[in-house]
């Protein structure tokens, strides 16, 4: 049977599952997952659509879908209700899970899940579609561009990625707090499963005990407080998040002792960060990786925060091919509607990789550049990654966001979103100070402040908050024409 529990170190009365009241051991989770199990049988549906904030009733859910040999679809919060029928849609899911109440679907029941009211609602979508054989998740990665794109897990790869960083992070029986939402495969996969089967425990707190409204956080002092209460061991945070920790910190807010590891991944941050970071007593440590890979592919578990992401996990090989990382292992079956993915083949990640330190070990670090088709080329015919001026930028905790652009022109502009504190001269004089650092084609020239900051809701970031470049380019071309003007 394909179960995450199978694999759990745990005794039955030991407690896996926290929430903001009470407690889940892994009898009862057991009890609940099966019980669930036989009734996700029951449904002709090969696909289950899971749209709950984080819970208790999500991990259930997730085990159980397992159990019952179907296919689990979650759905992030963030994506709009469009791109949620579409994934639906794509992947010919018929029965939906949801602890929101729904106009446009059949109710077949409700029920209770460990306190949450759960709806199950029989979709409008009537055929069944062709999905790989040994598929349990489908995750939908929200790219840059047009709609997201359906990846396709088998139970494996993701058991694959959970026990490297087991190995890897080698943190016994660890707290984990969930601070990303669960349908964002990088929590469930290293923030569920990775401490379950290290013997730990996780703690699921809804998005207003969290502080968010809408997918982004809206109150960070609740944040500061969740942290503070629950003391755990690890978390899991994207730059934007780790910004707001670190301003925290400069204003007296001191991290738990519990804290023992805090992984960062998402986007780039630059080593500098990451150094202020420690300094702050914040143990960070930063990742790579990607859905088509069961979201994590390296990790630097070295206080030594260089920028690099280390080396790859154990189950996964690479090479550089032409500058680009390639990589090999147990890998995703292939995109929803799409060929297989041939499991003996290089994957080609898109990302373009440079030059690389050895580790404590003799491990390769990978130094990740930034995507291959980012690649800005300018009027003068010179190549320019835009991550490489803008993770300089966002050196600085104040400055939040930064978007580079200069494709075919002389030069590079930037939109920055600064704190509200910040000077004008301030700004000048760090990108003074980082230009000296880069070479006169890589130097922003011009650069001006938004007055409200880029964001999920207004199409402008993907889930791991990296800029949408070419939105982000359409919603703001008055202001790019005038830099250049």
């Amino acid at each position: 049977m394909n179960s995450l529990l199978n694999y759990l170190p745990h005794q039955s009365q030991q407690i896996v599952l926290q929430d903001e009241s009470s407690g889940v051991s892994l009898a009862q989770l057991q009890e609940n997952c099966l019980r669930l199990s036989r009734e996700i049988m029951q449904f002709d549906s090969q696909c289950i659509a899971i749209k709950l904030s984080n819970c208790i009733a999500w991990v259930v859910l997730d085990i159980a879908i397992m159990q019952a040999n179907r296919i689990a679809l979650p759905l992030p919060p963030f994506f709009s209700s469009d791109q949620q029928d579409y994934a639906m849609e794509k992947a010919g899911c018929q029965v939906l899970f949801t602890d929101e109440p729904q106009d446009n679907n059949l109710l077949m029941f409700r029920q209770e899940i460990f306190g949450r009211a759960i709806y199950v609602y029989k979709t409008k979508i009537h055929s069944p579609v062709s999905i790989f054989k040994q598929t349990k998740k489908i995750t939908f990665t929200s790219g840059s561009t047009g709609q997201p794109k359906g990846v396709c897990l088998s139970f494996e790869s993701q058991l694959a990625v959970a026990r490297s960083l087991c190995t890897k992070i080698d943190i016994q029986a660890p707290k984990h707090l969930c601070i990303l939402p669960l349908a964002v495969l990088l929590e469930n996969i290293a923030g569920v499963y990775a401490p379950l089967l290290s013997g730990g425990q996780v703690v699921l707190l809804t998005n207003e005990q969290l502080g968010y409204l809408g997918g982004e956080l809206n109150d960070g002092q609740r944040l500061l407080s969740a942290i503070d209460a629950n003391q755990p061991t690890s978390i899991i945070l994207v730059p934007e998040l780790l910004k707001y920790l670190i301003m925290a910190c400069m204003e007296g807010w001191v991290p738990p002792k519990s804290l023992m590891f805090i992984a960062i991944g998402g986007a780039h941050t630059d080593r500098e960060l990451l150094r202020r970071a420690w300094d702050m007593g914040l143990p960070v440590f930063q990742g790579y990786g990607l859905s088509e890979a069961g979201s994590v592919v390296c990790l630097n578990s070295s206080e030594y925060q260089d920028g690099s992401v280390g080396p790859v996990l154990p189950h996964i090989i690479s090479r550089c091919v032409e500058g680009e990382l390639q990589i090999k292992g147990p890998l995703f079956l292939g995109y929803l509607g799409g060929a297989a993915h041939n499991p003996h083949s290089w994957f080609a990640t898109g990302d373009l990789i440079g030059e690389s330190s050895k580790s404590m070990n003799g491990d390769l670090n990978l130094q990740i550049l930034g995507r291959k088709s980012n690649l800005i080329i300018n009027s003068y015919g010179r190549n320019i990654n835009p991550e490489w001026p803008e993770s300089l930028l966002l050196s600085k905790p104040w400055l939040q966001q930064a978007v580079v652009f200069g494709e075919a022109k002389p030069f590079l502009i930037a939109l920055l979103w600064v704190g509200k504190d910040i000077l004008d001269e301030q700004v000048s004089e760090h990108i003074h100070m980082i230009n000296s650092y880069l070479p006169d084609y890589a130097q922003v020239k011009r650069w001006v402040r938004l007055s409200a900051p880029l964001s999920l809701s207004q199409g402008y970031l993907t889930p791991n908050c990296k800029p949408k470049r070419l939105q982000i380019a359409q919603g703001f071309r008055n202001q790019i024409l005038e830099l250049y003007n």
